[in-house]
Parts: C-alpha cells; structure tokens; sequence
C-alpha cells in the first residue's frame, strides 16, 4: 500500500499525528510512505522517519520544492499554504513503478482500515476515487470554474490516484497550464484545480 501526504514545518505535528492514526489500523501490511517535504530540516524529517519505522513500514522522502509552490496562484484562504500543491505533482515525484496511491491530508485522523479504499478498482475511464464534499451543493462552486453540477464537486483531502493514468495523461502539464493561465478563480487551490481537471474522471465513494 502506497501512502503520499505532503507537509512542511507548519504542518509537521499533524502529519505525524496522522500517520500514527494510519499506523493503528495497519500494523500487518506492507506501507510505504511517501513524504512531499516543503523545507523540512532534518531533525525534522527524521521525527517522521522514527515513526514510519517505528512500525516496520517503508518511507520515502521527496523533497519540493517550496519557491516553486509559492509561486503558484494562492487560494482565497490563509491556512492553505502552498504545500497543498504538491499533490499535484504526485505522478511526476513517485517513481514510475509506483501506479496508484492513497492521499491523505495532513489535518484529518484515520479511523479504519484503508485497505478497502487501497483495493477499489477505478477502471479504464477514472482517474480518481473521492468523496463528495459537504458544500458541493452550492451552484457557486460551479459556476466559478465553469464545470458542470453533474460533476458534483469532491474534496481533495482523501484521494485514490490512479498515477499511471495521470502520466498517460501529461496530468502536470495540464495542472501547470490551469495554474498559470488566470482564467478562473481558485479559492480552494489544488482542490480546485482537481475538479475542473478531473471533471468526469472520477468514481464517487460514500461518505
């Protein structure tokens, strides 16, 4: 089981919190972490390290790029910093061998196992496993980034990536072209970004 989240050292405490909620549930299978890092220190990087290890799991430590992300168009809102874009970027940072994985968001607890999420089939025609989100019933959402309210709008904050299909896809290039074109209004950033990109692409799981 492939897991990615990303955090930096404003977010470091939870994602830790996090990962040992994900470690309760998972004692028996066989985990690889993969941390998006924006500037951690190492002493930092190492708390992770101790607690993936800790529970005989694998970690994978990728390193972003934190100028980068801050360059890239900021949502509306002050608590979502610009690690939230690494997600994005998921296909391009894990190996090519790696072909799906879990996302999970730093600020959230897990209180089960994932392994029934891990083995939902997508199928040839989605890219994505989500869940709708509690607002997406408000047509402004819609009408903002100009996709359909058949699409019904999903939150990012718990996502299985079918990564070969985003790769097959150039799913970055596309990202990067949204980002920077300024044609439509990204409060909620990267969530955003994933359901105009994704729009169609996805299989909605019950909350």
């Amino acid at each position: 089981m492939d897991i990615a989240c990303c955090t930096d050292h404003k977010y470091l405490k939870y994602c830790i919190t996090m990962l040992l909620s994900f470690f309760d549930h998972h004692r028996e299978e066989d985990v690889c972490v993969h941390l998006l890092a924006n500037s951690l220190l190492p002493e930092e990087e190492q708390k992770v390290r101790d607690v993936v290890e800790k529970f005989c799991a694998r970690i994978e430590v990728h390193p972003v790029d934190g100028d980068f992300l801050s360059s890239l168009t900021q949502g509306q809102y002050s608590y979502i910093t610009p690690t939230t874009y690494a997600r994005l970027f998921l296909s391009e940072v894990l190996p090519t061998d790696v072909e799906k994985v879990i996302y999970l968001d730093c600020d959230l607890i897990v209180l089960d196992s994932l392994v029934p999420l891990w083995t939902c089939s997508l199928e040839k025609e989605y890219e994505l496993a989500v869940v709708e989100d509690s607002c997406s019933a408000n047509p402004c959402y819609y009408e903002r980034l100009h996709i359909s309210n058949c699409h019904r709008y999903f939150n990012a904050g718990v996502l299985l990536i079918d990564l070969s299909a985003w790769r097959e896809r150039k799913f970055v290039e596309l990202a990067l072209d949204l980002l920077n074109s300024s044609k439509l209004q990204l409060d909620y950033a990267d969530q955003d970004v994933l359901n105009v990109l994704c729009e169609g692409r996805v299989k909605y799981l019950p909350f």
